[in-house]
Formats: structure tokens, C-alpha cells, sequence
């Protein structure tokens, strides 16, 4: 009822006031109040009456008087009337409290956790270069909203995050590519996709290399007959896939040579090389900034300067 009438709750409840106070009557009561409703919502004015006497009834238990308190009235005399002797007592009406009279709604807001309004001093920043994570969308979508708002934008739609997301992913999927290509072994499908990264490579002297054939490198979906009619193309067996694979596998030599960990060496190798992983000469630059600063150790000076120090500590 309240969201019904917001503009005219106090002239209602001003209304109300008076007829409890009997300053007005029920009819100029009801007069009043059908200028707050309409026809759709007037039946929210009887609703909240009704909830107010059921109230009153629960609370006082009748609406009639008490026993101790026994009223004393005096009909007017008439011809049709006979004279009534002692008090009149009023039958007291026994009422059964429901659980919809003691029913009181609960605002759920008041048991809500409270989330505070700024960050504690002790919990630390996280940042994703000590993590080691990618960002995550809402980190991007701040990112942007405080490079709009240097550049005097006042939004940013969440489809830009999206599309930085799976730049930067491509970004990284091209840089490891690259990196992996320059120190692993790899097979090409169709010319131009790297796959397989870390296989042996076949041996070129031995007999059995040249009559290798990789299914794999190339892929036909269909092959056209001699009517000029598009055939599903035949895929081998996984008895013949097994048994390319140990061929394949047997000419790589017996030798397999122990895999060192990439490091920093072989990603300055690779962005050196194939420079086109970086398109943008900002980017390109500070990531080799940041190779070089990293590649730096101590000399042999500052490692005997540092022992010294650490002995001489201890001997005190």
C-alpha cells in the first residue's frame, strides 16, 4: 500500500489520526481516502484496516470489556421499552490466536553481511606479475576504465575486455610457440601450422626414413573421383595409426637426447629471431627490457664480498 500511494502517505495517516480521534466521521473518512486510490488499489485501504484490527485483537486478546471493568447503561424511556434492573454485562468473545495475527515479516537485509567500504590495511595487493596469472575480466575492465578516463571517455564496454582477453592469450600462445619451435622439434600441417612440439626427429640415413609417411601433415576431407563427385576420404585404422607411430618412433634413433629447461636464453633467442610474434615496438621493446634485466647476475667479486660478509657475521 505504501508503494501505491508514496506521494500521499502522510495526508493518509493524518486522515486516519483524525477518525480515531473522532474528529471526523467514517463517511468524510471514506471520501478522503478515495482520492489517495484508484478502483485497481483500493481494496489495499480495507487490507491494512483489517491487519490493524487483527493486530489490536491479538494484542488485547477482545475487543470487549473485562470483567473488572463492567459498564453501567441507560436505554431511554419509551412505551416499547420495559425498565431493566442491574448492570448489563456484555458476553466476553473468546478469540484463538492464529499464527497469521503474531506473524511479524522480517527485513532479510538486517542478517546480510556487511561488505566494508574500503579494504584493510593488512591485507596486501596482488598483483599479477608476482602471481604469475593472467589478469582476470575485472582487472582488464579496470584497467580500461582508468585508460578511458585519462583519455576523457566515461565508459567502456564489457565486449572491449572480452576482445583484450583473447588478444592477450594469442599474444602468449604466438610468443610460446615461437619459443618452444626454436629449442624442441615440431611437425608442420599443411605448410604452416606447428604442432607436436617436442618429437623425435627422424634419422635421414637410415633406409626406413624415406618410406615414412605421416597421415597427420596433411588433412583431406573429401578427394574428388573420376566423375568429378566428392568421396569422404578413408581414415586409416587405429591398428595402422599404432603401428606409423612405432615406425616413426624407431626412426627417430635410439638416442633421445635429455631435454633442458627453457629458460630466459631461449625466449630472447626467439623474439630476436622471429620479431614478428611482437607487432608493437612499445610492447617489443619493454619485453626486452625486462629480458635484460632479468639475465643479470652477480660477478665473482660480489659473490666472494657477500660470503665474506655472511662469515664474518657469524663468527660474531
Amino acid at each position: 500500500m505504501c508503494i501505491c500511494m508514496l506521494f500521499s502517505l502522510l495526508r493518509y495517516l493524518e486522515s486516519l489520526k483524525e477518525w480515531f480521534y473522532q474528529k471526523q466521521t467514517r463517511e468524510e473518512f471514506d471520501r478522503e481516502v478515495r482520492k489517495f486510490f484508484n478502483p485497481n488499489t483500493v481494496h489495499y485501504h480495507n487490507q491494512f484496516l483489517l491487519a490493524v484490527m487483527t493486530k489490536c485483537q491479538s494484542l488485547g486478546g477482545s475487543l470487549g470489556p473485562r470483567e473488572g471493568n463492567v459498564t453501567h447503561t441507560s436505554l431511554p424511556f419509551t412505551s416499547h421499552t420495559r425498565e431493566r434492573t442491574g448492570p448489563v454485562k456484555k458476553m466476553q468473545k473468546k478469540i484463538k490466536s492464529t499464527f497469521q495475527q503474531t506473524f511479524e515479516p522480517v527485513n532479510p537485509v538486517e542478517k546480510a553481511k556487511v561488505v566494508p567500504d574500503r579494504l584493510d590495511c593488512d591485507n596486501s595487493l596482488a598483483f599479477s606479475s608476482r602471481e604469475m596469472l593472467l589478469p582476470n575480466i575485472g582487472m582488464v575492465h579496470g584497467r580500461l576504465l582508468v585508460a578511458a578516463w585519462d583519455c576523457g571517455i566515461d565508459d567502456v564496454d564489457d565486449e572491449a575486455s572480452h576482445l583484450i582477453m583473447h588478444a592477450v592469450q594469442q599474444v602468449l600462445k604466438n610468443v610460446l610457440t615461437a619459443t618452444l619451435a626454436r629449442c624442441r622439434a615440431y611437425k608442420v600441417r599443411e605448410k604452416h601450422f606447428k604442432y607436436a612440439m617436442g618429437t623425435q626427429p627422424p634419422l635421414r640415413h637410415l633406409r626406413n626414413t624415406a618410406n615414412l609417411h605421416d597421415f597427420s601433415l596433411e588433412s583431406e576431407a573429401t578427394s574428388i573421383s573420376a566423375g568429378g563427385c566428392h568421396i569422404p576420404s578413408m581414415k586409416m585404422s587405429l591398428e595402422t595409426g599404432t603401428d606409423e607411430a612405432i615406425v616413426q618412433i624407431a626412426c627417430g634413433g635410439s638416442l633421445v637426447p635429455k631435454r633442458q629447461p627453457i629458460t630466459l636464453y631461449n625466449l630472447l633467442d626467439a623474439l630476436q629471431v622471429e620479431k614478428q610474434v611482437l607487432s608493437s615496438h612499445t610492447v617489443y621493446a619493454t619485453t626486452m627490457e625486462r629480458i635484460f634485466h632479468s639475465l643479470w647476475h652477480p660477478s665473482k667479486g660480489e659473490n666472494s664480498d657477500s660470503s665474506l660478509a655472511v662469515s664474518n657475521s657469524r663468527s660474531y
